[in-house]
């Protein structure tokens, strides 16, 4: 395995590891700040904090304009061009737009604050849109600081400054509020101080760091807004519709069915979502070493990166992914209680669909790292139409079993075009002989697992020792059929090197 490879393998493994740990702290603190939040405040109290959360988190994705994913992209593509001058123009650009728009959006909402709560029939939300408002520029920089770092590989501004500190920072002030017994006030100004003092210290370091990883230079790349615009725009447009995507099932699903069926459906949704975890925390350091690799014109490392990544996030998903198809009684019970074991089924059935972006790998990055935005948009409004469609079809009848399809359809839809798109242009997949053999074979078990499992076996303690023989069964293999390629070797090699030293220390 040449250097360039083996660079980038050890980028990829540690960014990984960092992300995945960031990404659980974060969701344990954030789970602690709502409970707090939850516990404090009137159920009404939280419906109107949840409503204009959701008008802000929205309107985020709106005012990066694509750039969350399409910064990244761009200043990592000028540093493999050593194009130092574009990626100094790619950070004021993005800066300067997200600042300017999420400001005037802010003001827009304080502006319509009355005309928003009448729509919503809510005359609570008046003035708690009017604090919230000015969270939004917080948090859509934010994600652009988040976004620039990522473009030099620095994953760690995002576990810190992100996962750990904005939701630790909110879970102290939240409890001085609770201390102080303040109004429910003080809890919508426990985003606004937390938002507020997460971008104060992150573009503090993000400022040392860019001037320490980018070389400065005299003479400024000409305007970049067009070229900018003009990437990352299919990607605010594939964002948006994944929004309509997850959402849309949700929405009909309360239209034709009543809210305890919603319920379910939203026990099912975040656990089957977890699926995707490691493949999310692996494409956040993926994207912009995989951008360095084809603007160097090094294709034939990118492909490699491509196969053996997709194949390791298969090994490591497939724990997670068996615990839910085999044992989604078991999980459901040990965390909501078992009034809502009747989500089992679709949380089996979303599983499914979250598994198949999982073993087809990172293939929307990949789409970005070569420059096809515009399929990346493709794929979204066909997969969201496609799902939208078999929603209408399904829940008049099936309710929680047809939103569950219907969401798993959208998603296989979205990664089978996207791998489709991929294999097309650039003649990329993953289906090599060292990762297909082992692939079909597991599956193979998996199947008969699920039959033996649903049919045979009644005790949990036989269904959990299933699900650890079939999570090794997929390494197993692939050791005793000889498919392991150099780069996994390799890969072994790190993580039990890391995991010695860590002993150690």
């Amino acid at each position: 395995m040449n250097q360039e490879l083996t660079t980038s393998f050890k980028k990829v493994v540690k960014g990984t590891g960092v992300v995945f740990i960031g990404t659980i702290l974060g969701t344990l603190l954030g789970f602690i700040f709502r409970v707090i939040v939850v516990r404090y405040i009137t159920k009404a109290e939280y419906g109107l904090l949840s409503l204009s959360l959701a008008m802000i988190n929205i309107l985020v994705v709106v005012s990066c304009l694509g750039f969350i994913n399409g910064v990244p992209r761009f200043i990592s593509y000028a540093l493999g061009k050593r194009e130092y001058s574009k990626a100094w123009a790619t950070i004021k650009t993005s800066i300067s737009l997200v600042a300017v728009l999420s400001i005037f959006f802010a003001l827009v909402l304080v502006s319509f604050s009355n005309y928003i709560a009448n729509f919503f029939h809510k005359l609570g939300l008046i003035p708690i849109v009017k604090i919230i408002a000015f969270v939004l520029p917080l948090m859509a920089l934010t994600e652009i600081f988040i976004s620039i770092l990522r473009g030099f590989e620095d994953v760690k501004a995002k576990v810190f400054f992100q996962d750990i500190f904005s939701k630790g920072i909110k879970i102290v002030i939240g409890g001085l509020v609770i201390l102080l017994d303040l109004s429910f006030k003080g809890v919508v100004f426990t985003y606004l101080i937390g938002g507020f003092f997460t971008l104060i210290f992150l573009s503090y370091y993000a400022k040392s760091r860019i001037n320490e990883l980018l070389p400065k230079i005299s003479n400024f790349y000409p305007s970049i807004t067009k070229e900018l615009m003009s990437f990352s725009l299919p990607l605010l447009g594939s964002s948006i519709f994944a929004i309509l995507r997850e959402h849309s099932t949700i929405l009909l699903l309360g239209y034709f069915k009543p809210a305890n069926t919603v319920g379910l459906y939203n026990v099912a949704l975040p656990l089957a979502q977890l699926i995707s975890m490691p493949l999310m925390a692996m494409v956040f350091i993926y994207l912009p070493i995989a951008s360095q690799l084809y603007a160097q014109g090094n294709l034939k490392d990118m492909k490699l990166l491509y196969i053996s990544v997709t194949k390791w996030i298969f090994f490591i998903t497939l724990p997670i992914f068996l615990s839910m198809l085999l044992a989604p009684k078991i999980i459901i019970k040990l965390l909501f209680g078992s009034k809502y074991i009747e989500a089992s089924v679709a949380l089996q059935i979303l599983t499914l669909g979250f598994f198949i972006h999982t073993f087809l790998g990172p293939n929307g990055m990949t789409l970005i790292s070569i420059g096809k935005t515009n399929i990346m948009l493709f794929c979204s409004v066909i997969s969201t139409f496609v799902g939208i469609i078999v929603a209408l079809l399904l829940i008049p009848n099936y309710g929680l079993i047809g939103a569950a399809v219907s969401a798993a359809t959208s998603l296989a839809m979205f990664n089978f075009s996207a791998s489709f798109f991929l294999y097309k242009i650039f003649a990329l997949h993953p289906f090599k002989k060292n990762y297909t053999i082992p692939l079909i074979t597991t599956i193979s078990l998996i199947l008969l697992g699920f039959h033996i499992t649903k049919h045979f076996l009644s005790s949990d303690w036989q269904i959990i020792i299933s699900v650890l023989f079939l999570s090794i069964c997929f390494p197993l293999i692939t050791f005793l059929t000889k498919n392991f390629t150099e780069e996994d070797i390799w890969f072994i090699t790190t993580v039990k090197k890391k995991m010695i030293n860590n002993s150690h220390t």
